[in-house]
């Protein structure tokens, strides 16, 4: 294996969603699937952002933490379900996300709400498959129920 001058070897490869620092190679140093953006997204959120499931599946192979939460609170489940990429929905919630993650940054709003707010239906039966919590309430008191009916009077 060769590694080049910034530590890297023919097997990395750079993720885009500008993140900073220089790659490093020490295992015991953050490395750049680890690496926050100017969001404190992780290269596996903005993966999921992309809709790249090849890219998901190779961090993910990697060990990167599957519930990083980003500046905001959202992990790469929220990103997904925002998305809309119910394939990259179904490989993450296989690979045991927490299908329940939020806290007071994210404004309480779980993988559920965020896909009642955009409509996708698709992944809201896929949540629901997965035992998602019809009655858990963001920081609004809704429930994904009540953000669903509020996203078909916005339509």
């Amino acid at each position: 294996m060769e590694i080049d001058s910034d530590g890297n070897d023919e097997n990395d490869e750079e993720i885009p969603g500008n993140f900073h620092s220089k790659p490093k190679r020490n295992p015991n140093k953050s490395s750049i699937r680890n690496r926050l953006n100017q969001f404190g997204e992780t290269p596996l959120h903005t993966a999921c952002i992309a809709g790249n499931l090849v890219q998901v599946e190779r961090l993910i192979s990697q060990n990167v933490d599957l519930n990083a939460k980003d500046f905001c609170g959202w992990t790469p489940l929220h990103e997904a379900c925002n998305h809309g990429f119910i394939t990259i929905v179904e490989y993450l919630l296989r690979k045991g996300v927490n299908i329940e993650s939020c806290d007071d940054r994210s404004d309480r709003i779980t993988p559920l709400h965020d896909a009642c707010n955009c409509g996708h239906f698709d992944i809201i039966r896929l949540l629901l498959n997965y035992n998602a919590n019809v009655l858990a309430r963001n920081s609004n008191n809704e429930t994904p129920v009540e953000c669903l009916m509020s996203w078909r009077e916005r339509r």
